[in-house]
C-alpha cells in the first residue's frame, strides 16, 4: 500500500514537473518576423527620449544627454528630413505635447518646460511662478496640455523621488505635490480623467487631477501608459503589458514578453509594438493572439516608439537614430 502510494506521488510529481517546463518552453518560444527597416541619422549623437507625429506629415522628436544636452527636432515631409529648432547645452528635452500649431509644450531635465506658439519653429524657456521644494526640482517626464492655462506635468529620479505639477491658471499658482516614486508617464483621455504611472505606481484621476486614486499592479517599473478604444494599456519595465477595460476598476495582464528592458510602447489601429533596450521590438496585429519578436531590429537602446495613421512605425535610438518600419500591414 505505500509502495502504490509513493508510485502515485512520484508520477504526479513528475507529471506537473514536465507540465510547467513544457509550458514555460512554450512561452519562451515565441515566433519571429523580419520586416523591411530603414534608418534615418540625426545630425547630432543623442539619445531620442520621444517621437510623435501629427498627421502624416508633421512631426516631432526630443531627447538629450542629461543635464547635459536638449534638442528638438521638426519634421514636415514625413520623416524624411528633420530640422533642428530647439537646442539647449545643459537639460535634456524628455516629452512634448501638441495642442495644436499654436500650443506646443515639452519637458525635462530640473522642471524645464519650454513652450511655442508657432507649430515648433520657435522655442521660449516657461518661467515657473514658484517650485516645490529643492530635492524636489526633479525631470518632467511628460506632459499634459489643455490650453494655455491647464498643465499638468509628471516626473521624477532615482526611483523614490517622484513629481506632480498643476496649473490651472497658466503659471501662478503652481501646485506641486511630491512622492515616494517616481513618475514616468501620463496620457489623459480628456481633461478630468488621466492616468499616470511610474516605479511601482499607478495612478487614476477623475476630476482634473485634484484626487487620484491608487490602482494595485503590484511592484513593477511602469514606463509607458496609452489609452485606445476605451482600453487603458500600461506597459511595465518587466514586459508585462496590464490591460483594464473599466478605467482601471479591473485589470488583466494581457501578455509577458519575458526579459526586462522594456521602454515604450505604441497601439495602432491594426497592429501594437513594444521596444526595449538591446533592439527588443515586438509586435502583435489586432486579429492575431501572439505577439512576434521582430528578428532583424540593430542592437541599439530603443526609448520611443510611434505608429503613425500610415501604419509606419518610428522608433527613437540613443545613438541619434531613428529606425522606420514601413512595410506592416494587417495580414
Amino acid at each position: 500500500m505505500i509502495y502504490i502510494r509513493l508510485k502515485y506521488l512520484i508520477n504526479i510529481f513528475l507529471f506537473t514537473f514536465f507540465f510547467i517546463l513544457f509550458n514555460s518552453c512554450e512561452n519562451d518560444r515565441r515566433e519571429q518576423v523580419s520586416l523591411n527597416i530603414e534608418k534615418i541619422k540625426l545630425d547630432s549623437d543623442f539619445r531620442i527620449n520621444k517621437i510623435i507625429f501629427i498627421n502624416n506629415e508633421l512631426g516631432f522628436l526630443c531627447g538629450g544627454h542629461k543635464n547635459n544636452s536638449g534638442y528638438i527636432y521638426k519634421t514636415t515631409d514625413g520623416g524624411k528630413t528633420w530640422q533642428l529648432k530647439y537646442n539647449c547645452d545643459s537639460l535634456s528635452i524628455r516629452n512634448l505635447y501638441y495642442v495644436s500649431d499654436s500650443l506646443v509644450l515639452a519637458c525635462g531635465d530640473s522642471m524645464l518646460l519650454v513652450n511655442s506658439f508657432n507649430a515648433g519653429e520657435s522655442w521660449q524657456v516657461y518661467k515657473f511662478a514658484n517650485f516645490p521644494f529643492e530635492a524636489y526640482r526633479v525631470p518632467y517626464n511628460d506632459v499634459y496640455v489643455k490650453d494655455t492655462k491647464k498643465i499638468i506635468l509628471a516626473g521624477g529620479e532615482h526611483f523614490e523621488k517622484g513629481l506632480l505639477s498643476k496649473t490651472e491658471t497658466g503659471n501662478y499658482p503652481w501646485i506641486h505635490d511630491s512622492y515616494d516614486n517616481q513618475f514616468n508617464s501620463m496620457h489623459f483621455i480628456n481633461e478630468y480623467v488621466g492616468i499616470i504611472c511610474g516605479y511601482g505606481i499607478a495612478l487614476i484621476t477623475e476630476d482634473g487631477g485634484n484626487t487620484y486614486r491608487y490602482v494595485d499592479l503590484g511592484s513593477d517599473d511602469f514606463v509607458d501608459v496609452e489609452f485606445v478604444n476605451g482600453e487603458i494599456y500600461i506597459l511595465g519595465n518587466s514586459g508585462i503589458i496590464y490591460k483594464s477595460s473599466d478605467l482601471g476598476n479591473n485589470w488583466i495582464k494581457e501578455i509577458n514578453l519575458s526579459s526586462k528592458g522594456y521602454t515604450d510602447h505604441s497601439i495602432g489601429d491594426e497592429f501594437k509594438i513594444a521596444v526595449g533596450l538591446g533592439g527588443i521590438a515586438f509586435l502583435k496585429y489586432n486579429n492575431d493572439l501572439n505577439w512576434m519578436e521582430i528578428s532583424n531590429m540593430p542592437k541599439q537602446d530603443f526609448y520611443t516608439c510611434f505608429i503613425r495613421k500610415d501604419n509606419i512605425v518610428f522608433i527613437g535610438s540613443d545613438k541619434g537614430e531613428i529606425v522606420v518600419l514601413n512595410r506592416i500591414r494587417e495580414r
